[in-house]
This record gives C-alpha cells, structure tokens and sequence, in this order.
C-alpha cells in the first residue's frame, strides 16, 4: 500500500486504475427508478448573506445529449480573485436528472461552454477534486462552520466543472445545477475529499458479494470527516467505510444506495490520524444477473464509491483505486510546483525573545534545538535555557561520553506557542533535562518524546508536563539495547512503536515497542551511520527515515515486517551540505533541512518519496536557499496563517529554529506560496521586517572586540546587503502603498543602500585604521571580490528599482547610488571589480548629471532626538523636488573619521528602517 503520483505507477497498474477512475469520473452514475419531478430551488431560500455564483448548466444544445446515459460538462465562470466556497446548494429544473457532481480543477478539461463528457475527466491538466454531489432524494448536508473549499486564483483549483448525469437524456433547454456561496475571507479550516473507486467483476446469480479497496492517510496532520456519499447502481446493497488505527477496527461510514446518494452528515465525530487505513466495501446483490457485471458508467454496469468529505486546517484531496492512493504533491494542500519561500516578521510572528542570563523565565528562549507540531493550531519549542552547548559541555578524551554539568536546566524549557503568532500558551520543564537535543509529537496519544544527550534517555511527557516514560539509563551512557549515549532524536509510528536515533557515539537507531521492550537495532549494511541526527516515521509506506547529518543523505529502512530495519532507499544531499532535520510533508512526501557551515548557508528540500530506489533520480522535488541563518538545527510544518496569502488558498509554514553559539537563538518562520500568487498576497514585506546587515556583527566581526573580520562574516555581510536589496524591490512594488509612501520608503531604502556600500567599504579598506591591518589579514581576495561584487549589484538593483519611484527621476536614482559606491569601493581592495560591474550595468559612468537631485543623504531624511529617536521627514523630501543643489561624493566618503562609525552605522541602519516603516504605515513607529 503506497501514496504515489500518478506519473510514478508502473504501467500495467496505472491501466487498471485508468478504469477505476474512469468510472469515478462518471460516479453521478445511473440507477434505474422513477426519478420525482422536482422543483426550481429559490435563490434566497437559505443561501447565506455572501456572494452566489451559478453553477447551472447552460441551454446552449449539444448533439447526442437527448441520448441515454448523457453526460454533460460545463466550466463554471469564477471571480477573478480567490474565493471560498462555503455551501452548496442545488437546483434541479426538471425530474430527468440522475445526479450532479462538482468538480475543482487545474484547468477544464475543454473551453466550450459545454461538452460531453462521458468516461472522460471534467478536468484538463492535473487530476479532478470532488467538492459535492446530488442526487434526488439525498438529504442536505453542508460544509461545517469555518469549513470552506479555496477555488479561482492562486488555488491549486483554478477552475470549477459541473457535471450532469441524465440517465434517459437531456430535456431540451433544462438548466440544472448548484448555487454555490462564495466568500473572500478565507475561513479557519479546508475542506477537502477522500474518494474510493475500484476496477472490478460481479459473478452472476450471488446475493452477496463484497468488492473492497483500502488505502492509507499519508497526510502531516489530523484530518476530521464530516460528511459522506456512497454511489453504486442497481446491484448495489450497502457501502461501508472501516478505519485501521491503533485503537483496531471501526465503522465511520455506512450508507444504503436504494435511499438516495447526495452527501449524509456524520451523527459522530471521526478523526483521521497519519498512518490510519481506510477500506471501502461495497456489498452487490447479483442474484437476478445471468452474466457476468463489471465496472463502468452504462446502466447495466456497477460503480463501487465512497466519497468522505473532510476538513483540516490544510486541504487534503486523494482517489484511492484498486488499493493504490492516487495524489497530487502539489495539489491543494501541498507544496506548489516552483514555490516561493518568503519569510514572515514584524507583527504578524513575535516568538519568543533571545534569553539573557537571567531571563529564564517561560517568555525567552535559550538555544533552540527542537521543533514540532502540537495539537490544534498550536507549536511545541524546546530550548535549552541559560545552558548552552559549546565547546565546554563534555568532557575530552576517554570521558568525552559525559557531560561536564549533569545538573538540570532551571526554569521552563518547554513551550507551547500559537503557530499563527508565536504567543506563548504554556510552558513548563523546570528541573527535567540536563541536554535535550529534540522534541516530537506522538498523535496517537497527543504526549511529547524529548531525546536527552546529557541524561542519555528518551523521555515522554504528557502536554501539561507530567513524565509519564522512559527508555536509558539517567546519566549512564552504554552501548548495549538498555543504554543510549547521546541520543538524538525520537519517532513514534502509529501503533505506538518506540524509534530512538542513538547518534552521537552508537550511530544507531534503536526499536522498541510502546511498552519499552526492545525490538531491533538498525545500522546500515556495510557500516555504521554517521551522526543519525533525525528521524520521522510514516506509516503508510511502512518507513522510517533518517538524517544522516555528517553523511549528508537521508536513509529509508522498512520500519516492520519481514524486512523491518532493511535499507531501502538514501537521498544523497551532500552538495547542500550536513542533513540536519527531517519532517513530514504533505501528501507523504518529506522536508529536509540541510546546512552547509563552511558557505553559512542553509537549504530545505522537498523530497519525493514515492521513488522505489536509488535509480529513478535524485528525489529532489524542489528546494530553497536560506541565508542569514545561525547553525540552524530543527523544523516544523503547519498550517500557514489565512491572512498570510492575503485571502488566497491556505498554505504551508516552515519553522527553523537555531542552535547558535555565542549570539541569540532565534525561531524563523517561511511561508511556501504558489509563484502565481500575487505579491500582495504573499506576507507582507515591511521595512521593519527587512534584515538589513548588523555591520559591527556582521562586517566587523569580533574587530572591535579584538576578533577581527573574517572572510565569512563578510561574505554574509554581502549577501545581507544582496537580500536587502530584494526585498527592498518587493516593497517598492507593493500596491499596499500610495505613492507618497514608496516615495518616502524609497527616499530611506537609497540611503540605507549606500550607508551599507560605504561602510563595507570603510571596513575593508586597509589604509589608515592601525589595528585592523592585522585583523583583516587572512581574508581570502575571493570572499572580498565577493563582497565587491554583491555590494555593486545590491546597489544597482536598489538604485534602479527606486529610480523608478522617487521623484524627481531624469536618469534613475540608480546613478548616483553607483557614483557613491563604486568610488568607495575603488578607496578598498575591490573598487576595481565594483567600477567594472557598475559599468556593465550600465550604470558608471553618469551622464548629464547637471539639473538632477543627487542621492539624498542620511542626513536629508533623519531628524533623531534623544526623545523621538529617529523619524523620517517627509516634508524635507518633498522640498527635494525643486532642489538642484549638487552633493559633492567626499559628503558620503569621509575617511579620516574613526572606524568606530561604521558601528554607529549599524544603528543609523535600522533607524533608517523603522522610520521609513513608520512612514509606509502612515504613523509614528
């Protein structure tokens, strides 16, 4: 049992399940009773006060329509913007129609305005998503409150297909179909649909026999069914739906298909977990049959459905057919082909601070080694308080096993925070680890497993933070099955079997049942894994997989059965560094976090699990670059805010967490959109936000500390600086701002754009500055080429971008943003590399520079006072306008002040930010 895309299957199978699915495509289906006559349902009967679009079957004719078994598509016309469809309601102009069934698309499967589609798909491109169906007779059932489906743009259901079913054909002008009540606020949860289909034969004159088809939920996250609708002919007798989880086998659907076939509500609460198993059973009655039936849409064919209509806070779509769950990794609910990481501050995400020495105090966070996904809309964080670990924390030599402080960390380590905002909900740990290295959630039982290098345990806890486990000896490291030493991290499969990565001296992965007995131990078959770092667990493709950080991959092992703890497959991630982190991803599919030190630059990776072996490919579906990051360790996904798309379809977060050394320890959050999303959809990008380059941490170093710059720090500078500038761009596109304030944003971003390139280039001018001829040796001519070259570039893209927005703007304020930098630059090692670049940009030198207001200076737009701190005057920028008055270069380039200005630009750096953040927003900051 597997969740596969579709063009993964191998062919024989994927001609079997082409029948099935076939037949799903028609499951309006046909059965052979008196249909009642019925009527034209009002428009204002019991639609909500929201917008109502028509999803009616138009009266244009269409050759072969009046034939039996018709089936008749058409594309339903959207808003343009993204909607939520929140209720359904149907009309049926006449008694001629069998059923309705509507389907969600990547696009329609034609662009008439209506075509047959009998055994053919509604949809075009991608794989068709139910959203509801009717039948006569079949009672109301609507979409739970805050339940709503995400269709039109920026969706992975761009467009709406009706289907209608007659089965003795169309009468001539009939117009049936669905009110659907839209709304453009996107609610709190996603709808989404399980459906079963199966490719079958029914032997003649058997009063019962059974088809049945199974499949499991490879979903990251618990999924709630509310409703359902079973469909077959009319051989069909009952149609049933049974769970496999933990807790064993239970019945969540059952429904008769002689009583009506539209959507029935559930009378009981079901909740879905990852990993549990669905079996649909359809029980036929063959006993007036001569010959033999088999699957499909005529009369005298049979259909095996179910459809479950669920709900989580992301959407999630599956067909199962033939034992075999059809996906779409980038369908609705999953990572978008060609997705966008954008990162999320300011307001919209405020975790908890950086911890000083005394502020242990359940609000701080210390170093931060474990992420995961807690229950509802909530986020598990642990961190390791006031009690870092550096260079100190074990012991060398023959003790190095031992940890140098086995006392407890004080104060409360665990949090629980709001995954939407980052507020803190709970907290607690005082006094129970020593060194915890990561946390993960079992959701079978909601209880947390936290792996403790310092104590050598595995240990859970309940969410209030009662002990309730362990497995290891406390503060006894050991290399047989009762002792861990250093362990890493903890999985937990459905049924409650243990998996603890044994890393950091056994390089192993240790098996346990949920009672604590020990099962097996897992290596690699030719030698030991280097450094297990991570592990996750899926049910449903029975596998465990492990970060092999040092080795740079990902290893899958059969979790159970006649292969349990065989090597079945590795991802070689070497090129993108150490494999740090692992989790689960929607559609069974899997996120890594790799992290290359020597570059400072992270990289996550979507991988694709369906792959058998290491001969179908790297596995590599997408991945994205991160900079800026301080040796980041864990990661997390959920659920992104609703109002992070700006009222688009739900997506992804991605939350990164840092274990840095000697600085703050912070929690990231990324959201993963869809690059058809417009950028006002995707997180909002404020001057506030942008993480412009802390020049005394960054460019300087320790320098002023005695440290010294080194190549790195500069090179990070340098792509701070670049980063910046982009996100610079983003704002000044931004249609959330009037004129006035990008001109005042772009008045404050050339500024700081130059204020970066002259600082960078006082730091790595090696004239006149004493000390720092010795703390610059060392730093390789590449990362200072590298520096040059990013600077030059961040500045032509700054200048150019804002050349077009801030008045007034002959020749772009591009040129003279170059006339600072690349001067600057010639007074440093790379001043040659940065006049060649702005050369080929076109940008050096400047013509006709008489007549132009010249680049605005700090000083221009800054009015700082002891009390006010520093505000942005617009008023002085608007007097610009008429200014012709030339700023002489030397203005900006002032090299017989100390170096010590370079930290004071630090600070002028981010004022500059927030009070042109405060200026964008139209207040005070």
């Amino acid at each position: 049992m597997s969740i596969s895309p579709f063009s993964s299957i191998n062919p024989v199978v994927k001609r079997a399940l082409l029948a099935c699915v076939l037949v799903l495509w028609v499951a309006g289906g046909a059965h052979a009773q008196a249909l009642p006559q019925r009527d034209k349902v009002s428009d204002d009967s019991s639609l909500p006060a929201h917008d109502a679009v028509s999803a009616l079957l138009p009266d244009t004719p269409l050759t072969g329509e009046d034939q039996p078994d018709a089936y008749l598509c058409t594309s339903v016309a959207l808003p343009k913007e993204t909607m939520h469809i929140s209720s359904f309601q149907a009309v049926a102009t006449s008694g001629a129609v069998t059923s309705l069934m509507l389907y969600g698309c990547k696009a329609p499967a034609e662009d008439a305005q209506i075509w047959s589609c009998y055994m053919r798909s509604p949809c075009g491109a991608g794989r068709e998503a139910v959203l509801t169906g009717w039948s006569p007779d079949a009672p109301a059932a609507q979409l739970p409150e805050d339940v709503s489906f995400s269709v039109g743009a920026g969706t992975g259901l761009a467009s709406v297909v009706l289907q209608v079913h007659y089965a003795q054909g169309r009468p001539k002008g009939d117009a049936p179909g669905f009110r659907l009540s839209m709304i453009a606020q996107p609610t709190p949860y996603s709808a989404g649909m399980i459906t079963f289909a199966s490719d079958f034969a029914i032997p003649p004159g058997k009063p019962s026999h059974r088809v049945t088809t199974s499949c499991c939920y490879a979903g990251f996250e618990p999924l709630h069914v509310t409703a359902f609708r079973v469909h077959t002919h009319e051989l069909g007798r009952l149609v049933w739906t049974e769970r496999k989880s933990k807790e064993g086998h239970s019945r969540i659907a059952e429904g008769d298909p002689r009583r009506g076939q539209g959507f029935s509500a559930l009378s009981h609460k079901v909740r879905l977990l990852p990993g549990d198993t669905l079996t649909t059973t359809c029980d036929f009655d063959s006993s007036s049959r001569k010959e033999e039936t088999v699957a499909g849409a005529d009369m005298g064919q049979e259909m095996c459905n179910m459809f479950l209509q669920v709900w989580g806070e992301n959407p999630y779509f599956m067909v199962c057919g033939n034992n075999q769950a059809l996906v779409r990794p980038e369908g609705p609910g999953g990572i978008p082909e060609g997705a966008i990481l954008s990162r999320v501050g300011g307001s919209d995400w405020q975790p908890p601070t950086p911890i000083g020495i005394s502020q242990n105090d359940g609000t701080h966070i210390g170093q931060v080694p474990g992420l995961t996904k807690g229950e509802g809309d909530t986020l598990w964080v642990l961190h390791r308080g006031s009690k870092p670990w550096d260079a100190a924390t074990f012991f060398s030599g023959g003790r190095a096993e031992h940890i140098t402080d086995a006392t407890p960390i004080r104060g409360p380590i665990m949090m629980q925070l709001k995954q939407d905002t980052g507020e803190v909900l709970q907290s607690w740990g005082d006094g129970k680890l020593v060194m915890p290295h990561s946390v993960t959630v079992s959701h079978s039982d909601g209880a947390l497993w936290v792996a403790d290098v310092g104590r050598h345990q595995a240990l859970k806890f309940a969410p209030d933070g009662k002990l309730l486990q362990t497995l290891g000896q406390a503060n006894k490291p050991g290399h047989d099955t009762a002792h861990f030493c250093k362990p890493t991290s903890v999985a937990v499969s459905n049924s409650g079997d243990i998996f603890v990565a044994d890393g950091y001296c056994n390089s192993r992965i240790m098996h346990f049942t949920s009672q604590g007995d020990f099962v097996q131990q897992i290596v690699l078959p030719n030698g030991k894994l280097q450094v297990p770092h991570s592990i996750a667990a899926d049910d449903c493709a029975n596998a465990l997989y492990v970060a092999d950080r040092n080795a740079g991959a990902v290893r899958r092992f059969h979790m159970t059965g006649d292969f349990a703890g065989e090597l079945s497959r590795s991802w070689d991630l070497s090129a993108y560094g150490m494999t740090y982190a692992l989790t689960a991803a929607p559609y069974g599919a899997l996120l890594a976090l790799a992290w290359d030190p020597t570059a400072q630059l992270a990289t996550l990776l979507h991988l694709d699990t369906a792959l058998e072996d290491n001969s179908a490919g790297s596995g590599i579906l997408d991945s994205w670059e991160i900079s800026g990051l301080h040796q980041p360790h864990d990661i997390a996904l959920s659920a992104a805010p609703t109002a992070a798309t700006m009222g688009g379809s739900r997506t992804l977060a991605v939350y990164i967490s840092e274990t840095a050394h000697g600085r703050a320890s912070r929690i990231l959050k990324f959201v993963i959109h869809s690059p058809a999303v417009d950028l006002v959809q995707a997180p909002r990008t404020r001057l506030a936000d942008i993480d412009l380059p802390d020049l005394e941490d960054a460019v300087l170093g320790g320098g002023a500390r005695g440290g010294g710059a080194a190549a790195s720090d500069i090179e990070r500078a340098a792509a701070q600086i670049e980063r910046a500038a982009e996100q610079l761009q983003r704002l000044a596109a931004s249609k959330e701002l009037s004129q006035a304030q990008r001109e005042a944003a772009a008045a404050a971003a050339s500024a700081a754009a130059a204020m970066a390139g002259t600082e960078l280039g006082h730091d790595l001018n090696l004239g006149g500055h004493g000390h720092w001829t010795d703390d610059i040796q060392g730093t390789s001519s590449g990362s200072v080429r590298k520096a040059g070259a990013a600077v030059g570039k961040a500045g032509v893209a700054v200048g150019q971008t804002f050349g077009l927005q801030a008045k007034p703007k002959p020749k772009g304020v591009g040129h003279y943003i170059m006339l600072i930098l690349a001067p600057v630059g010639a007074l440093a090692v790379f001043g040659a590399l940065a006049i060649f670049l702005s050369h080929r940009m076109g940008a050096w030198p400047p013509s006709g520079t008489s007549g132009f207001t010249p680049l605005p200076t700090r000083d221009d737009y800054l009015v700082a006072s002891p009390a006010s701190g520093a505000t942005l005057d617009t008023s002085r920028l608007k007097s610009k306008e008429d200014d012709t008055a030339e700023v002489v270069v030397s203005r900006q380039v002032d090299l017989s002040k100390s170096v010590r200005r370079a930290s004071a630009a630090a600070a002028d750096l981010r004022r500059v930010a927030v009070a042109a953040a405060a200026a964008a927003a139209g207040g005070p900051a």
